[in-house]
């Protein structure tokens, strides 16, 4: 739906709850993408630190990162949607590019 179609009432119907427990936890909007966007890059980074544990050769590590790094938009490809609307917004969205600065 894009960011500037998430709100507390799409996310609350959605989700089928009420509003004010969309808002409860999530009482400004920003914090709810920046969350969201902390989430999705975690589970990108445990995917990727999975892959390097698994061998112990730092050249097989690096194939494994670069390997799982290119395979996860078809593992994850609704995460991999929303990272990229993400970075679009930072690059004509003054507040969505903080975001990104503080998740980084």
């Amino acid at each position: 739906k894009g960011l500037s179609a998430t709100t507390h009432e799409s996310l609350a119907a959605d989700c089928k709850i009420s509003r004010s427990l969309v808002h409860h936890y999530f009482p400004d909007r920003e914090e709810l993408i920046l969350l969201t966007m902390r989430f999705i890059r975690a589970r990108f980074q445990k995917l990727c630190v999975d892959a390097i544990r698994a061998h112990s050769h730092p050249r097989d590590q690096l194939r494994a990162y670069v390997e799982t790094a290119c395979s996860w938009p078809e593992v994850s490809p609704h995460d991999v949607r929303v990272w990229l609307l993400f970075y679009y917004q930072c690059g004509v969205m003054k507040k969505y590019r903080a975001l990104n600065t503080e998740l980084v």
